[in-house]
């Protein structure tokens, strides 16, 4: 894994990072190795932490965990280029941009037991942290024809009146039928199908300085809405005690 990978901050590497970390055993691997790290830290160690703190330690959870860890999690967070390992086979973090993000790998800590499966697995899409982005800078739920505009805007780059209709449409298709489901599944979004509007809920534990999620322009969008309506409301007070 050279520098420029674990300095990727890109959708794919995005992706991947969030997917991997949509367990967990790997949560509670990034966890205990960042910890320790410099220090590398044995296999044999690792898998019985993990036991230990996921499973109640039977015998057959034991095995099961030094497969599991062996054969799928530690591949998984290589890949994602959150750990590495040593020449005498240790595992140690890396300096992978997760571990500057202070609000991500604290929530490791804080979490109740897979409370974040679902989020992890609903963040590991480009299109799906798009919405989310989108929606976070709404005061009120919106339409899923104009959220599908909003997010084609967002991804094209390309002035509203600009974007072709079938490209709408396709946005609009996989929001209905893929996306805003995973959202709603994982109580990110309110999803009113009948109506066809949704609405951002947000989870107590997804901060939106996590990469992907962090789109100061739409917090100065909603932070000047608000202080519009604000301006706006103390005025009509105004006009109101003026009049009495």
């Amino acid at each position: 894994m050279t520098n420029s990978e674990i300095a990727d901050r890109s959708a794919q590497s995005l992706n991947t990072v969030y997917r991997a970390m949509a367990s967990p055993r790997r949560r509670e691997i990034v966890r205990f190795v960042a910890e320790r790290s410099p220090a590398p830290v044995g296999k044999d160690e690792l898998s019985r932490r993990v036991a230990a703190v996921l499973t109640d330690s039977r015998t057959d959870d034991d095995r099961r965990v030094r497969v599991e860890l062996h054969h799928r999690d530690l591949p998984a967070l290589k890949n994602a280029g959150v750990i590495a390992e040593t020449d005498d086979g240790g595992v140690v973090a890396t300096d992978h941009w997760a571990f500057e993000t202070t609000a991500l790998t604290k929530t490791f800590a804080d979490e109740p037991p897979g409370e974040l499966d679902a989020v992890f697995g609903a963040i590991a899409d480009e299109r799906r942290r798009a919405i989310l982005c989108t929606l976070e800078a709404r005061d009120q739920p919106v339409s899923t024809q104009a959220l599908a505009r909003a997010v084609a805007e967002r991804e094209t780059g390309a002035a509203p009146d600009s974007i072709p209709a079938d490209r709408v449409d396709r946005v609009l298709a996989s929001l209905v039928h893929v996306h805003l489901p995973a959202l709603a599944d994982a109580d990110l979004v309110a999803y009113d199908i009948d109506e066809s509007r949704v609405a951002y809920e947000g989870h107590p534990m997804l901060r939106d300085e996590w990469p992907g999620l962090d789109d100061p322009e739409a917090h100065d969008r909603l932070r000047a809405s608000r202080n519009a309506m604000t301006a706006l409301v103390a005025r009509v007070a105004g006009f109101a005690r003026s009049g009495d």
